[in-house]
């Protein structure tokens, strides 16, 4: 007897987001078919093929969230046994040069999402895993007992009482941490999960083999699950592989890290088969000959959605806040999102930014949200630095989870803004997370107002503050600090102080950092002051002729730069006034005519005065520097002339004395 096994090669290209596509769909009805072929080829006239067999144990599943109506077809016609483990395909007395086998199933599958609104402790103890313990242990692929594999795990679940928590964990940092590549797509066998801890990389089978891995290492039981899902890149299925976590109580919770689905599958993963291992094969050929050579095509898996149910949603609040709203070329500015769980059950959300302006690498992020819980997320968005002076650029920036709701907020940046660099950003998030962990800081209600819209750097800047405790325990003895100034003040319940700040001039460059703080509040404030820069005039682009005739026209062209808005603007050519413009910004383009006899022993600069905003009077003095030629013979020798004429006068004024 003769064996030949088959692997399925497990392919994803990672879905983008779209408008609307599949996975959005709480249930659907899917055809899925399954073929192959078997190449007989007879070597010998007294050949003999007593049987060949089919042993399917790839096909779709009837489970909790998935049944299927299966119909069996063979050419030439053969026995169909099946179960819910292997569907046997058996052909006897065969004379035909080829076989064929189809399975063709009608499937209606819904979001396999389990709902937990308890707590699961962690870690693990053994009656938990009792009857599972296989699930925990090291196989060819899982290599869970790897000292590396078990390292990551544990520094992750450090700390952590949670199950749900952990395996999110574990799950996100899978994502975010393997590059999902096609390197290894054409190997013969999957790759363990130790090589694809080491080189960082791998398809959905692999990445799947590292996160059950590393939750194996760590006492939790989790299964590999193969089958088919869909992804719009593609548009269209394909063969997948994903995984099943135990959670006592509960029973098998789907994770899949590559489509970024953590505690959930969406309704096109059909599930064909859960396994210790991936390198199971997925079907088994076996047959008794002589003479006879047989070989086996791929196994064919072709699905199709054939009806769509409703679309899947759950009851998430999101907000988006950008902590900076107007912002110098190139900078860095971070966006918080503030997303609430409004169910009674752990629900896990991935968050994408869709819309910003310019793109980003770190767009994404798994969040796991606990029954009710609100909770702050941050991005960092960067804007271009090729900006035109003189323009103010608009941007929207949203961002949408996977049931659709979506928030939107805009930023505004120009040349004429404040810069804000990456680490200026980081240690405003930095700072803000640690706000989320002290227990009072939301009980506190502060705010800052201004005199006035904006500040040039030379002026002092006066704010009037307010800080109120909103909750229902006194705060006392807090930290009140900005500038490396501090006092101390306290909040009864239901108290607001008033007091004032003064900035000033060159103490601060863009906005003032307010914190109120003690064991159990931390509360930053981020005022911007509105800062602006010093209009700047400059003359940029001068062109005119070195050399010019005297009496020959010509021009002078220059542009003129600012920084920031400019008044009153006067630009003079020598001693004549040529332009007089009540308001300038950015770059302006400007002429003067001219004949050659202005620069004919005389200096015909550019002369420039403004005034800021504040009427604070600026000048500026551009030289320029012109050659006249081609004197005519009156003004060339005029000097001659004039002493000819003198000495002629003069003769004739002593002639006249004389007589």
């Amino acid at each position: 007897m003769r064996l030949i096994s088959y692997f399925i090669v497990f392919l994803l290209i990672i879905t983008t987001i779209s408008a609307q596509d599949f996975n959005d769909y709480e249930n659907l009805e899917i055809e899925a078919r399954l073929s192959s072929k078997l190449n007989l080829e007879y070597l010998e006239s007294d050949y003999r093929l007593d049987y060949v067999t089919a042993n399917l144990t790839f096909f779709p599943r009837n489970n909790e969230f998935q049944s299927t109506k299966n119909k069996f077809t063979s050419k030439p016609s053969g026995k169909i046994n099946f179960n819910d483990n292997f569907i046997l395909y058996r052909w006897e007395n065969v004379g035909d040069n080829e076989i064929e086998y189809e399975l063709t199933s009608n499937l209606n599958t819904r979001t396999n999402f389990k709902i937990i609104r308890e707590r699961i402790k962690f870690p693990l103890n053994e009656e938990d895993i009792k009857n599972l313990e296989e699930y925990t242990e090291e196989s060819i692929t899982i290599t869970s007992n790897d000292p590396d594999i078990r390292k990551k795990a544990s520094e992750l679940a450090e700390g952590e009482d949670d199950l749900f928590v952990v395996v999110h964990k574990i799950a996100s940092w899978t994502k975010q941490n393997i590059n999902y590549s096609l390197e290894t797509l054409t190997a013969e066998v999957s790759q363990d999960a130790s090589w694809v801890f080491d080189n960082r990389k791998g398809v959905c089978d692999e990445l799947t083999s590292l996160f059950v891995a590393m939750l194996r290492s760590i006492n939790i039981p989790a299964r590999f699950v193969t089958g088919q899902a869909y992804t719009n890149v593609i548009d269209g299925f394909g063969n997948h592989a994903w995984a099943e976590v135990y959670f006592p109580g509960h029973g098998w919770v789907a994770f899949d890290p590559t489509y970024g689905q953590m505690g959930y599958v969406d309704s096109t993963h059909i599930t064909m088969r859960d396994s210790l291992d991936v390198r199971e094969s997925s079907v088994n050929y076996a047959w008794r000959s002589y003479g006879v050579d047989i070989s086996a095509d791929k196994l064919n898996i072709e699905s199709n959605v054939t009806r769509f149910g409703s679309l899947y949603k759950e009851d998430v609040k999101l907000s988006a806040e950008l902590l900076q709203k107007e912002v110098g070329a190139g900078s860095y500015v971070p966006l918080k999102i503030e997303v609430q769980n409004l169910n009674d059950y752990y629900l896990p959300l991935n968050l994408n930014i869709i819309k910003a302006p310019k793109s980003l690498d770190d767009r994404e992020r798994n969040v796991l949200l606990k029954p009710g819980e609100r909770r702050n997320i941050f991005f960092v968005i960067q804007v271009p630095d090729d900006l035109e002076k003189g323009f103010v650029y608009t941007s929207d920036i949203e961002i949408i989870d996977q049931f659709k709701h979506s928030a939107l907020t805009n930023i505004k940046f120009g040349r004429e803004y404040g810069i804000y660099t990456l680490e200026e950003a980081l240690e405003k998030i930095s700072q803000l997370k640690e706000e989320d962990k002290k227990i009072y800081s939301a009980n506190i209600r502060a705010s800052c107002s201004k005199e006035k819209e904006f500040y040039y750097p030379y002026e002092n800047i006066r704010l009037s503050c307010s800080a109120k405790n909103i909750g229902n325990v006194n705060l006392k003895d807090l930290d009140l600090c900005y500038l490396n100034r501090c006092s101390k003040i306290s909040l009864d319940i239901g108290e607001e102080k008033v007091f004032g700040i003064e900035v000033n001039d060159g103490e601060i460059e863009k906005e003032l950092a307010l914190k109120l703080e003690n064991s159990n509040v931390n509360k930053n404030i981020f005022i911007d002051l509105g800062i602006i820069n010093l209009p700047n005039l400059n003359v940029i682009n001068l062109s005119y002729p070195e050399h010019v005739g005297y009496f020959d026209k010509d021009r002078l062209a220059f542009t003129l730069t600012s920084d920031s808005e400019a008044k009153d603007v006067v630009v003079k050519f020598g001693s004549r006034k040529v332009f007089d413009i009540p308001s300038l910004k950015g770059n302006n383009d400007f002429s003067i005519d001219f004949r050659g006899y202005s620069f004919y022993d005389k200096r015909s600069d550019l002369l420039i005065s403004y005034k800021d905003l504040n009427d604070k009077s600026y000048s500026l003095t551009q030289e320029v520097d012109v050659k006249v030629e081609s004197l005519p013979f009156f003004i060339k020798y005029f000097g001659f002339i004039i002493i000819i004429l003198l000495i002629i006068i003069s003769m004739i004024f002593q002639k006249k004395l004389r007589r």
